[in-house]
This record gives C-alpha cells, sequence and structure tokens, in this order.
C-alpha cells in the first residue's frame, strides 16, 4: 500500500482533500535536465500512511501531481506520465489531465520567443 488519502486510515470528509499548487522540481534524468525549466505549475496531492517500509521503518508515502499537458489544445486523454521513487519508500505520481487546463495558473505558458497569433475571418463583401 503506498498510502491513503491525507496520510491516515480515518475517512475523509467529502470534497475535503489536502492539495496544494506547486511547481514541480525538475527531473534528475539526463534528457529533462537538458530541457529549459518550464515553470509549470501542478496540483498536488499527498498520500501517506501506506504500508511500513522496510528499511525505515516509516509508512510509505506518495505525491501525485496532477498537470495539464503541453498539447492540452489537442483534447489528449489522461494518462500517468511518470512513477518514480524520489526517495526511499516515497514516490512522485505525474499524471496529465486536461481537466485542470481551465484554471489559468495551471496552463502551461509557451516557450519563450514565441508568440501567440490570433486569426480573423474578414467578411466578403456581397
Amino acid at each position: 500500500v503506498i498510502g491513503t488519502l491525507s496520510g491516515t486510515a480515518a475517512p475523509t470528509a467529502p470534497d475535503s482533500v489536502e492539495t496544494a499548487l506547486v511547481r514541480l522540481r525538475p527531473s534528475i534524468s539526463p534528457r529533462e535536465r537538458r530541457a529549459p525549466p518550464s515553470g509549470h505549475w501542478t496540483l498536488r496531492q499527498r498520500l501517506g500512511g501506506g504500508s511500513v517500509c522496510d528499511e525505515t521503518g516509516r509508512s510509505r508515502m506518495a505525491y501525485v501531481h496532477f498537470q495539464c499537458p503541453p498539447n492540452w489544445q489537442s483534447r489528449p486523454e489522461p494518462r500517468i506520465v511518470s512513477i518514480s521513487e524520489s526517495s526511499l519508500c516515497e514516490y512522485e505520481v505525474l499524471i496529465h489531465t486536461t481537466l485542470l487546463c481551465g484554471h489559468p495558473k495551471l496552463v502551461p505558458t509557451l516557450p519563450r520567443g514565441k508568440e501567440t497569433i490570433q486569426c480573423m475571418v474578414e467578411p466578403q463583401p456581397p
């Protein structure tokens, strides 16, 4: 068991979830280390109170990050992007979902040097 909502086995009140808006830390993979920082915000949820870790004697825990995907305009299906062990018996899960893209803070920013072009059709004379 990785964990339970809010780190306890106690029932949680409906619509009461421990969440926070955070920026993702850069990954340790060499490919992602070379990528420019995105400043991309995510919605983070903590799951704690998991099974006891043999190595640490503490309960396992996980942070689940929900993020609006960079290609959100094409409405991709939700997917698990990565699961990693950030430290011993502590996990990070990244999920891309367009359900967050309606919030202005969670929409990915365009890369520097690019501009959005707004096009309009000019009315044709009759």
